[in-house]
């Protein structure tokens, strides 16, 4: 990017004005959205998280709204992205948009938006439909060979170079003088696997202080419970632990480079004008395992699972609340500065708020609500919130705290491995980590829920249409980036 300062230069550039205060001009305001792949909300300051890995994310949360319980609808990419550009459930498998539907990106240029998208996430990519509404698109590859992602997705610091003559072109004035208002998705991809190190921030994230390995207290008391005992000899399994817990500090320091790249971004946006009057959201597809759960366990004449395969590392085909709560900032004209709000949103509700506060009429084909209301204090909480991957879907139910888990039929694979995974019941008020299963305790509980998402399914009927397994660019990227033989 043009504008290279320095962080604390970068949070006053978020700082300089109000946000909160409606813009003073009729002119529609650019829109900024930022997806962060992979983001945990628990991993943001703003959501309490006490290590210092997203200062300028805070700061935009601070100065706009935040919702403090949010949910994606999927806990990987495509079909989160599909529903979260579409604001539609995704009741079936899908990765692609539904035809009859036009995205966010569609409704912005239609409405005279100029419209840029610069995605960091190869499998997020134009022989999918994800360019449909924007004049430029961007989901092109790494040509870094030193990275781990070689040929595969681009860090966050090259997504902005490439960025620059994007925006040149796009800020131009019309031929009447005027700018039009722009529409701009940025879509890092950092925090995914495999990690990447940072030693610029050791000093205030080093590896070994996110969790050391003694740290991993249920995990290995579960495991000295339930697993096998390590081979003789074998110092890789002690290593396994010391590992994982390294990986949940590697987690940590893509958190702050993404943050600290965001900061660069926001400032450059700033110096340019686009946020004099502008609307930014910040929020993520799905989050990581980072092995907070134990994984289904494969049949008993299978060879011994070392620690690292015994609990679940990464997203895809599970929908643990580690993989479903990510963040849900929104900061600019039409948004209260400093609010932070309690009610339970998802990402599907996205696509009708940005509407909204663009000035553009949020009814139509979304099945999510707008938050507008929420943000003027007087939003009313949903009866039922939902997510579904191929091999599972879930309801919460906010007035109870409980949570469903039903595994559909499609089969669960971990690496090439067949597993069966049972139905679960949680209490997340009692077990927010969802460790106790109470599905075979409280039957009536489950009839409703299961009642629950028999209606959801009814009333939002998602057509099956998996387009990545008739691409074999995509279906090679997936297996690139580690996906062969699961559902992301």
């Amino acid at each position: 990017m043009k504008s290279r300062l320095l962080l604390p230069l970068v949070l006053a550039a978020c700082a300089q004005e109000d946000p909160g205060q409606e813009s003073p001009t009729p002119e529609r305001p650019d829109v900024v959205l930022i997806v962060v792949d992979t983001l945990r909300a628990d991993r943001l300051g703003c959501y309490g998280y006490e290590r210092p890995t997203s200062p300028v994310i805070d700061r935009l949360a601070a100065q706009g709204a935040l919702f403090l319980e949010a949910r994606a609808q999927c806990s990987w990419t495509l079909p989160s992205m599909a529903s979260l550009m579409t604001g539609q459930y995704i009741t079936n498998p899908r990765d692609v948009y539904p035809d009859e539907v036009a995205p966010l990106a569609e409704r912005y240029r239609d409405a005279g938006y100029r419209t840029i998208g610069m995605v960091g996430n190869v499998i997020v990519s134009a022989r999918m439909g994800y360019d449909r509404g924007f004049e430029r698109y961007d989901a092109s590859g790494s040509s870094d060979a030193d990275l781990p992602r070689a040929g595969l997705c681009r860090t966050l610091d090259k997504m902005l170079a490439s960025l620059d003559p994007l925006l040149d072109s796009a800020l131009e004035p019309a031929e009447d003088g005027a700018r039009p208002p722009l529409f701009l998705y940025i879509h890092p991809m950092d925090p995914h696997s495999p990690y990447l190190e940072y030693p610029e921030f050791d000093e205030e994230l080093p590896l070994g202080g996110a969790l050391d390995s003694s740290g991993l207290t249920w995990q290995r008391e579960l495991y000295a419970e339930r697993g096998a005992p390590a081979p003789e000899e074998d110092p890789q399994w002690e290593g396994a632990w010391r590992e994982m817990a390294r990986v949940h500090g590697l987690y940590d320091q893509e958190v702050r480079f993404t943050d600290q790249q965001l900061g660069l971004l926001l400032a450059d946006l700033r110096a340019r004008g686009v946020l004099d009057n502008a609307v930014v959201a910040l929020v993520s597809d799905h989050g990581e395992g980072l092995w907070d759960n134990l994984a289904p366990q494969p049949a008993e004449d299978w060879k011994v699972r070392p620690p690292k395969l015994f609990f679940h590392a990464e997203h895809d085909v599970f929908l643990w609340e580690n993989l479903l709560r990510t963040p849900f900032i929104l900061w600019g004209s039409g948004v209260p500065s400093g609010a932070r709000l309690g009610a339970p949103v998802e990402n599907v509700d996205l696509y009708p708020t940005l509407l909204e506060l663009s000035g553009l009429d949020p009814a139509g084909s979304a099945h999510g609500e707008s938050l507008v209301p929420h943000l003027a204090g007087d939003g009313a909480t949903k009866e039922h919130y939902f997510a579904r991957v191929r091999q599972h879907v879930t309801v919460f139910e906010p007035s109870t705290g409980l949570k469903l888990i039903l595994p559909t039929g499609d089969g669960t694979t971990i690496g090439n491995f067949e597993v069966e995974t049972e139905p679960s019941l949680h209490d997340l008020r009692a077990d927010p980590l969802e460790r106790e299963n109470l599905y075979a305790a409280r039957p009536d509980d489950v009839t409703r829920l299961k009642e629950a998402i028999a209606e959801w399914s009814r009333a939002h009927p998602t057509e099956i249409r998996l387009q990545r397994e008739r691409d074999p660019e995509t279906i090679e990227a997936l297996e690139a980036l580690g996906y062969l033989g699961t559902d992301d």
